[in-house]
């Protein structure tokens, strides 16, 4: 027995050793893998195969001696004219150009998905180099006219992956810039993207994600668009709320007829409950007002909140010691259902006395 048991733990001892060298093999090679992963989200990487993206440059643009102070265009209104050069030409760019462009975004987005742990890492090194993003967004505008019907078509199509790829990038990109811009660089200096911009920008992706909910089946394509472009779109939606850069009435979508979404929506369809869900600001504040009101009416009557005639309605009853007014609170609140909560709760209170 003695014999087995020493024998036994031999073969325990080498195994545990074998294990051991071969994690110390493994460990040194990682050590080396993550170093050459490190380069993907390096500047010079980044500027390497952005190069030509970064190349398109103003073909005649003025001297910085010859411009007075102040009378300079913006780096963005350099490459807007550079653009509208090019469109009147031929409206794209050169296909070996727009073909390498495309590439890059297609790698960045296959780094991403295959190294999640290390998205962050490739966003903030493409988002803080501070050419890549205005050229980018110009750069989706050479390649077909940008809306929302365009889009939605390019989705069903997987001729135009690598254009979906460059959308998507984009809106990660940008969103985890923005996010972190402060007043003075986001308004006064308009940096990396003027105001005007902005809103068409907004006014891009609020149209986007209203025809990817309510004209596009789903599909996994469509999901991924979506959830980048909401992510944006909230980002600046949530911006104009705090400081508006938006004109009045900007995020509604005339094209929703009220009549068909609440049809939809008192039907619990899919799309109408998804658009309340993520895009409210669509809709005029006072049919907001009257859904609200509808639904709350409709679950009243549902849990037996409301009755007809002169019945009371249900309520419930706790007691609160002035004294101990977060404890006992706490301890009779929690006692409740969820119809109770919602129903009429009364409260009686005892004094110190």
């Amino acid at each position: 027995v003695c014999h087995c048991c020493s024998g036994g733990c031999v073969t325990v001892a080498l195994v545990g050793v074998s294990l051991l060298l071969w994690c110390c093999r493994y460990m040194e090679a990682m050590c080396h893998i993550l170093k050459q992963l490190d380069l993907l989200w390096r500047r010079e990487f980044v500027s390497l195969l952005f190069t030509p993206l970064l190349a398109l440059t103003p073909a005649a643009e003025p001297s910085t001696t010859t411009i007075k102070k102040g009378a300079s265009k913006s780096r963005l209104q350099k490459f807007k004219l550079f653009l509208s050069n090019i469109s009147s030409s031929n409206n794209k760019l050169p296909s070996d150009i727009e073909r390498r462009i495309l590439n890059a975004c297609s790698f960045y987005q296959l780094c991403m998905k295959c190294l999640p742990s290390s998205r962050m890492d490739f966003l903030t090194c493409i988002s803080y180099h501070g050419d890549v993003i205005p050229k980018l967004w110009y750069f989706l505008g050479t390649l077909t006219k940008l809306n929302a019907e365009s889009l939605s078509q390019a989705i069903s199509n997987t001729k135009f992956e690598q254009q979906i790829d460059a959308f998507r990038l984009f809106c990660q990109v940008a969103c985890h810039l923005i996010v972190v811009l402060d007043d003075s660089e986001f308004y006064e200096k308009e940096e990396p993207f003027r105001l005007s911009d902005l809103v068409e920008l907004s006014h891009l992706l609020n149209h986007v994600a209203f025809h990817l909910i309510w004209k596009v089946p789903k599909s996994p394509v469509r999901d991924d668009v979506l959830h980048d472009c909401l992510l944006l779109h909230s980002v600046l939606y949530a911006r104009d709320s705090r400081r508006q850069f938006c004109p009045d009435n900007f995020w509604l979508i005339k094209d929703l007829k009220f009549s068909a979404f609440l049809s939809e929506f008192r039907n619990k369809k899919e799309r109408a409950l998804k658009l309340l869900t993520e895009l409210p600001q669509i809709l005029p504040h006072r049919n907001r007002v009257e859904l609200f009101r509808e639904r709350v009416k409709t679950e009243k009557k549902a849990l037996g909140i409301i009755r007809e005639g002169d019945l009371p309605a249900p309520s419930s009853y706790i007691t609160i010691h002035r004294t101990r007014l977060l404890m006992d609170g706490h301890d009779q609140l929690s006692t409740l259902t969820s119809k109770s909560l919602k129903s009429t709760v009364k409260v009686k209170f005892i004094n110190e006395q």
